[in-house]
């Protein structure tokens, strides 16, 4: 009778164990957030600055705090995600250096950040819309289509599965092109 009683026991209660086990399962919640990017200009000539707009959207029903501030003219907290054509990468720039009519060189430092302490605070249904321009810090350096998407992460933690706690943007593109020959001098 005791074994009997166990084994009711035991299926009696297995939904609710095996129902808990699948809430607990649960993947992330879904993000307060959404990232949206739009191209300044499309098109560019080659060496031209590349401007995109980066807008967030507070998606949920509660005030959110986005990090936000600006490394000289690129937009801080963000992942860029930025390719070719062939699908290659865009590299960073890296040092970048002046050079002088004397043969001297001089390398230019990075222009100093700009952190805004706490965040940018949005509310339920609100936005921000910053400016990030893109070829400050990175190597846009032949004609063609480049397609860029930045992402930021949900929330913070997950470090096993990070991929799993991003917010991606849409992807856009941007064709880099020859520069215009320049105007023949009147005569």
């Amino acid at each position: 009778m005791r074994r009997f009683t166990r084994v009711l026991t035991f299926a009696l209660l297995e939904p609710f164990v095996f129902a808990s086990v699948l809430a607990a399962q649960t993947g992330p919640e879904p993000p307060k957030f959404a990232i949206v990017i739009s191209a300044e200009q499309p098109e560019v000539p080659l060496g031209s600055d590349i401007v995109i707009a980066i807008t967030i959207t507070n998606i949920s029903e509660e005030g959110i705090s986005i990090g936000c501030g600006y490394h000289g003219n690129v937009q801080d907290g963000y992942q860029y995600d930025m390719r070719d054509e062939l699908g290659t990468v865009v590299p960073p720039i890296g040092k970048r250096y002046a050079h002088f009519s004397d043969g001297g060189t001089m390398e230019i430092p990075r222009p100093p950040g700009d952190p805004r302490p706490g965040g940018c605070g949005i509310k339920p249904g609100g936005f921000i819309k910053v400016y990030s321009t893109i070829s400050d810090d990175f190597n846009f350096d032949h004609p063609g289509k480049y397609t860029i998407r930045v992402w930021k992460p949900a929330t913070m933690g997950t470090p096993e599965k990070p991929e799993s706690n991003r917010v991606f943007s849409n992807t856009i593109t941007i064709t880099v092109v020859e520069p215009p020959p320049p105007a023949a001098a009147p005569q």
